[in-house]
């Protein structure tokens, strides 16, 4: 009964949050452009998505044991993650995504480390074209493809560089956010493991 109770509940949140995104829409579809409605509905759904996860975190835990829970939260206190720890791997390590292997999203730390190395290998093949360059003499002709293609190279590592900084500055706001989310699933993966075992 306990249960049943729970699930409809849930259903019945995300109904609701579900209608509550739905009605804005359209009241905003009416009076604004459809850029920012775009924006807006992005962050409606991340709002439910957050209160689902959460949601759906706390229906979990009440099907477990007081002694379970004890487990839960011992564990958890070991895995949490450190907000002020995050921003000093953002802070030293960032450009390399540190801060995101710390988190467990290892896609994102991975993305930044490729960005990372292609900047670097961008910025070294157009010193090195341009030092191709500075070493003849400026009364010597010098081949065109060698500047185009060096030129070329150095846009691309600031395009590179460029959306690199892009992400670390999304994340100076957003660590403390992603440290939440982070945990979240580290405690979601925890009560599915405590769960099974029992």
């Amino acid at each position: 009964c306990k249960l049943k109770l729970s699930l409809l509940f849930h259903c019945l949140s995300l109904l609701c949050l579900t209608s509550f995104v739905y009605y804005h829409y359209f009241t905003i579809l009416r009076k604004q452009k459809s850029n920012k409605v775009a924006i807006y509905l992005l962050k409606c759904y991340n709002s439910c998505k957050e209160v689902y996860t959460m949601n759906m975190n706390i229906y979990k835990k009440r099907q477990l044991s007081e002694q379970q829970l004890a487990i839960l939260e011992s564990e958890m206190q070991k895995r949490r993650k450190n907000t002020l720890l995050a921003y000093v791997l953002w802070i030293f390590f960032g450009a390399i995504g540190a801060h995101q292997f710390y988190l467990g999203n290892t896609k994102k730390g991975f993305l930044y480390l490729g960005l990372w190395i292609l900047t670097i290998v961008c910025l070294f093949i157009s010193l090195s074209t341009a030092g191709l360059n500075l070493s003849s003499p400026i009364t010597e002709e010098i081949s065109g493809d060698i500047t185009v293609f060096g030129a070329i190279v150095l846009f691309l590592g600031g395009f590179l560089a460029l959306a690199l900084a892009f992400l670390l500055l999304y994340d100076l706001f957003t660590i403390p956010k992603q440290v939440r989310e982070a945990d979240e699933k580290e405690e979601d993966k925890l009560i599915q493991e405590i769960m099974s075992i029992s």
